[in-house]
């Protein structure tokens, strides 16, 4: 449907490049040490620090996009003409996409169900916010990594020299 591949494009492709972005400019601009090169703390908190963010934008667009998702199908008898269609609407709608997993169309809804509508997702979603670090030691980290010096001040002087 070309509502949901607007929301899933524009949303969370947008949310993936974001970071994939910061990974390549710590990539890019290493920090070089004695002849060792390592990512750029700057970006790596940076990305740390957004990735709270971006896991709820990104869960919440799941959620959000989900209305347009076949419900599953009913178990009971009087119910079965209606859930066979179901079954061959998200056969339909999911075919291309579970084709390239390798899975059922219907194994993928399921995937996409557990994400964003059990209580395995809420604790999953938890994790993704917390298991790096608290925010108020990413946020020192960020702080530490930042040069203060000279890309503020370089600012300032271009917004001044604008005016």
């Amino acid at each position: 449907m070309p509502e949901c591949q607007a929301t899933l494009g524009g949303e969370i492709a947008s949310l993936c490049a974001a970071f994939d972005a910061l990974v390549k400019a710590a990539e890019r601009d290493p920090l070089i040490t004695r002849a060792y090169a390592r990512p750029h703390p700057q970006y790596i908190y940076a990305g740390m620090r957004l990735q709270r963010r971006l896991i709820v934008d990104m869960m919440r667009t799941l959620r959000a996009s989900w209305r347009a998702a076949p419900s599953r199908p009913c178990r009971r008898r009087r119910r079965a003409s209606r859930a066979r269609r179901r079954a061959a609407d998200t056969e339909r709608y999911y075919r291309r996409r579970a084709h390239r997993a390798r899975a059922s169309a219907s194994s993928c809804v399921k995937l996409i169900w557990d994400f964003v509508g059990t209580e395995f997702g809420g604790r999953q979603l938890q994790y993704e916010m917390f298991y790096s670090a608290s925010q108020p030691v990413v946020n020192r980290r960020m702080f530490r990594s930042y040069d203060w010096s000279l890309r503020p001040k370089l600012m300032v002087e271009r917004c001044l020299g604008e005016y």
